[in-house]
């Protein structure tokens, strides 16, 4: 009774709150592949453990990422897909961290902070986007003009049906809740 619409909202909210993580991380990254710009580290061996644990991490990420995308996108889940892109962000934080420790092990000074660097400005973009469009959701903004389109089209080819007005979308979590004003003959019923 409280939440008449259904608690669908929270999912966006989510959403938003992934974003900022992400972008946060994202932050985070460049300040490190900044530093990682004037600071090398040099192995004496071959690092076979870390460069062991950077190929098992990039693996195991990229089925999950691809798993939570595709339940996501089934399910219109907007959090869900956000996970889905931060699972992405984590294979190619391994993939960076797994390249640093092999040119630090064949001792190439910048490429591994560059490369963090260039990373870290796609982390940020995601971030940008998910937040964005979790504000947008939030405020109620219409996501999907073709959908407004061709409810108006289908609302007009009802019978008896003179016009359509005034059709707003709503997205709440995986639905979309329409209302819309119907012009009609008064006499004819309204079933």
């Amino acid at each position: 009774q409280k939440f008449p619409y259904g608690l669908y909202k929270v999912e966006t909210l989510v959403s938003f709150i992934i974003g900022a993580l992400i972008l946060w991380a994202g932050i985070a990254i460049l300040q490190d592949g900044y530093h990682k710009l004037f600071y090398v580290v040099h192995f004496e061996r071959f690092p076979v453990l870390p460069v062991s644990v950077s190929a098992i991490s990039i693996i195991m990420a990229y089925f999950i990422a691809r798993k939570e995308k595709t339940v996501g996108e089934s399910i219109n889940s907007q959090s869900l897909m956000a996970n889905a892109s931060e699972s992405f962000l984590d294979i190619y934080t391994s993939i960076v961290v797994l390249i640093g420790i092999l040119l630090a092990y064949a001792k190439i000074p910048y490429i591994e902070g560059t490369i963090i660097i260039l990373i870290s400005l796609l982390i940020l973009k995601i971030g940008f986007e998910n937040i964005w469009t979790s504000l947008l959701v939030l405020v109620d903004a219409n996501l999907d003009p073709k959908l407004q389109s061709e409810i108006e089209k289908k609302i007009n080819q009802i019978y008896g049906v003179k016009g359509v007005s005034e059709v707003k979308i709503r997205q709440s979590g995986p639905n979309k809740m329409v209302e819309c004003k119907i012009q009609t003959s008064p006499t004819l019923p309204l079933y």
